[in-house]
């Protein structure tokens, strides 16, 4: 729903004429990543921004391989394969989500991280996944609020990553957000994200304060 309150903040925006990225994107970041109880965030013009973002933050690229699954929107794999890694396709479960077992047949010597689903807000066990001994980056795009044993989707995992496309569950209409708990990826993802490459679209897309002032509202 798009209620007065929306419209007001947008136009608030709009009168106010900062309508770039500003003081409402940090605001947004950090409203986020207090609602989820994870340290904070960095948003992104696209969920598959962020997801690229994060791969770039663990050092991900040529050379490498990325466990996903083989259910999931495209846009995953457009990331993982902009980032220069090779995917490994692992199956899924009845409720679409990767299990250790099927994650562990698809490991290799190259094999960097893993990238975990909550499809329709069906839970992954993100908690058994990081007993691989590899980054979990958890993908809460279907699942954003979903509760997993009194923790926030997106927060188990070594990052997370989600999308504000207008289908999601919180919209700004596009965009996207990383979040993690640990300080030094936070510090490194906005260090990648101000230094944008300029051969790959995803480093350069940003978030703008129109849009954080729907997701605020």
């Amino acid at each position: 729903w798009i209620e007065a309150e929306d419209r007001m903040a947008v136009d608030e925006v709009l009168r106010g004429g900062m309508i770039a990225r500003g003081e409402r994107v940090q605001v947004f970041e950090q409203s986020v990543a207090n609602f989820l109880g994870t340290r904070g965030g960095l948003a992104c013009a696209s969920g598959t921004a962020a997801l690229y973002l994060a791969l770039k933050t663990l050092g991900i690229g040529p050379g490498d391989e990325v466990v996903l699954p083989t259910y999931v929107c495209w846009n995953v794999l457009a990331a993982v394969t902009a980032s220069g890694a090779a995917p490994c396709l692992c199956d899924v479960d009845e409720s679409g989500v990767l299990t250790v077992q099927t994650v562990r047949a698809g490991l290799s010597v190259k094999t960097r991280a893993i990238l975990a689903v909550h499809i329709f807000g069906h839970p992954c066990d993100i908690e058994s996944l990081l007993q691989l001994g590899l980054p979990v980056i958890e993908d809460f795009c279907q699942a954003f609020g979903l509760e997993i044993k009194g923790r926030k989707a997106g927060t188990i995992g070594t990052m997370g990553i989600t999308s504000f496309h207008a289908t999601k569950c919180l919209t700004t209409g596009e965009g996207g957000m990383l979040i993690s708990s640990e300080p030094s990826l936070l510090a490194r993802a906005r260090v990648f994200s101000k230094s944008a490459d300029e051969s790959n679209v995803f480093s350069l897309a940003v978030m703008t304060d129109l849009q954080a002032a729907l997701g605020l509202t």
